[in-house]
Parts: C-alpha cells; structure tokens; sequence
C-alpha cells in the first residue's frame, strides 16, 4: 500500500518536472560553429614529424666518423701519430672446447620428423590461437 502511494508520488513528481523543462534549443549558427571546427582540426597535422636526431647532429656525427677513418690514412707516413693505430693487436681468448668431452648421441631420421611435425603444428597452432583470439578482443 505505501509503495504503490510512494510511486504515484514519485510518478506526479516525474510529470510536473518533466512539463517544467524546456527543451534545449541550439544557436542558430551552430552547425557552421561545428563544421568550422571540424576543417581546423583538419587543416591542422595532429602529429608533427619531429626527428630524434636532427640534421645537424646527423651531420656532425658523421664527419666524425669520417675523421676517425681518414686520420690512420693521413697520418701514416709519421712515426710518432698512427702508430698505435696499425700495430694495434686484440688479446686472442681461447675457451675450451666442450663439445669435446659430450657423448655422441645418435638420432633417428624418425625422431627427426617427428620432432619437425611437432614443431611445425605447434608454429601453426600458435598462429590459429592468435588469430581466434585477436578477432575475439
């Protein structure tokens, strides 16, 4: 009995809000305000290209470059500069040889194929998998 006089109530209120309200009308210019903004935000590049490295530093790094290769050229004909350049000789690292010391495991052309077919679906069942899922997100 309350509930159904609390929703008559709230149901009258309802109505007499909703008779109050105006509806909203818009400017009379309003779409040209609209499609005026539309162009500008067209006309302007969202995203301007900006190198990470400009021209000039492109430029000096490469006579740079161009100078470290050039110097041993020039300069080789005197004893005291370019010297150390040319006769220059990296430490040789010997690691010892492991494969060595491992047994030698004999394989089957079979396990070989077997081992490739799994390989193989496996590659193409992840490719299946990706594509389910990418069409599903």
């Amino acid at each position: 009995m309350k509930d159904e006089a609390l929703g008559r109530e709230l149901d009258t209120l309802a109505a007499k809000i909703v008779k109050k309200q105006t509806l909203d009308v818009p400017s009379l210019d309003f779409t040209s305000k609209v499609m005026y903004k539309i162009r500008l935000v067209n006309s302007k590049s969202s995203t301007a290209y900006v190198p990470l490295i400009s021209r000039k530093t492109w430029g000096i790094i490469g006579f740079g470059l161009f100078c470290v290769v050039l110097f041993p050229f020039l300069m080789q004909d005197s004893g005291k500069v370019g010297v150390w350049y040319f006769n220059f000789e990296w430490p040789q690292l010997q690691l010892p040889n492991i494969l060595d010391r491992l047994p030698v495991i004999l394989i089957s052309d079979t396990l070989v194929y077997g081992i490739l077919a799994f390989t193989l679906f496996l590659y193409v069942q992840i490719l299946f998998l990706k594509k389910y899922f990418d069409d599903r997100f």
